[in-house]
């Protein structure tokens, strides 16, 4: 069986082959603790390799053991967990309502628990080296990545035909047996899944996290694992669309490909779902999503414009947006209409996002409406808040 392993590296520094990692080059006195786990190397493996099975993980199965066990008295290990959270909706940007499932306190605590545990098995209890938890082209839910770093990538590539979808119901349908068949080929947590009593371990730490046979959205654990069993099918469409020319990232269940020239749309999609079916996903492209053109048009990107001058930008309706909103802060003001506290940190947030994006035009902007009224904007904004 196939095993694969991501490995933490800073952009631009030596490639670590597989084989050091075999052979024992890389371990946890040589990679560094600081490395930025933003960029990360995956590899594909033989699991016959000794060195998949040298690791003795019975220390971190019985810590695992430990949440577990705690978890079952207080009754957390379940087959219905629906008593055990808050459901409530929310708008979606578009239409319609997101389900959320928040939850309880106690459970809440237990499942942050089993969050740390990953984290720390995965880079400090693992003996042989550090690993990460993502794929290097996965961006959403990641310390330090947001929309615009994956869209950046395409950037970088000097894209201008792009390909835009997304899966269906990509929570809802990471069954609990997917994952446990995911998490088994994925290197160190592979050797725990080898283990008997370590499976079943895993097995009940994931039903913990696990609602109505989904992974609910609104726990702190269901991003990081949906991000972990992703890895593998994300090296595999990471390596055949590299080989077609294309360039593919992935936020949450957002899937965007891009190349420097036309490509059927069709073709990638039967690609992204052989993968799929080759790891078998219990989920498939959304078809109705499904979105091609290139940045001569409107070139939409996880809300982002992506346009005909390899620029990413909020769009000009953003921009007018905000200079409105912003020549009205600074006049109603000084005119002594305040606004409410709530309305302001919306403008102060939108602000600061499109500055985030667009830094030299906010910028301006910035300038010249406090040239124009003679205030410092920025300042403004603290001392109202303040108030």
């Amino acid at each position: 069986m196939k095993l694969y392993m991501s490995i933490p590296r800073k952009p631009g520094e030596k490639q670590i082959s597989i084989l050091d990692i075999l052979d024992g080059k890389i371990t946890e006195d040589n990679i560094p603790h600081e490395i930025d786990k933003n960029y990360t190397r995956t590899y594909e493996a033989d699991d016959s390799e000794e060195f998949f099975r040298s690791n003795d993980m019975s220390a971190a199965i019985w810590k695992l053991s430990n949440i577990v066990g705690r978890a079952k008295q207080r009754g957390l290990i379940k087959e219905d967990m629906s008593d055990q959270y808050w459901h409530f909706k929310i708008p979606k940007k578009t239409h319609g309502w997101r389900d959320i499932n928040a939850p309880l306190p106690q459970l809440r605590g237990f499942q942050d628990e089993f969050v740390e545990y990953i984290k720390k098995f995965w880079t400090v209890d693992s003996h042989d080296a550090h690993y990460a938890l993502h794929h290097t082209n996965a961006y959403a839910y990641i310390k330090k990545r947001c929309t615009k770093d994956a869209i950046v990538k395409h950037q970088y590539n000097g894209s201008k035909w792009f390909g835009k979808t997304d899966f269906s119901d990509f929570f809802g349908n990471c069954k609990l047996e997917w994952a446990e068949h995911m998490l088994s080929m994925i290197y160190p947590v592979s050797t725990i899944m080898a283990n008997e009593w370590g499976r079943q371990q895993v097995h009940e730490a994931l039903m913990m996290c696990y609602l109505n046979g989904g992974l609910p959205q609104g726990t702190t654990v269901s991003p990081l694992l949906t991000n972990l069993l992703m890895l593998p099918i994300d090296f595999e469409l990471t390596r055949q669309f590299k080989a077609r020319g294309i360039v593919y990232t992935r936020y949450a269940d957002d899937i965007q490909i891009s190349s420097k020239v036309g490509f059927s749309l069709d073709d990638q999609v039967k690609l992204i779902n052989a993968v799929l079916a080759e790891f078998q996903a219990p989920f498939r492209i959304k078809e109705e999503k499904l979105r091609y053109g290139s940045n001569a048009g409107r070139n939409w990107n996880l809300g982002l414009m992506f346009n005909k001058d390899n620029e990413i930008t909020v769009g000009s309706a953003n921009i007018n947006l905000i200079k409105v909103m912003t020549h009205n802060f600074i006049l109603d003001t000084l005119n002594d209409k305040r606004w409410d506290r709530q309305k302001i940190l919306q403008y102060q947030g939108l602000l600061q996002y499109f500055r985030f994006i667009q830094p030299e035009r906010i910028n301006g902007i910035i300038e010249k409406y406090s040239k124009k009224y003679n205030v410092d904007l920025l300042h403004l904004i603290r001392m109202e808040l303040k108030r």
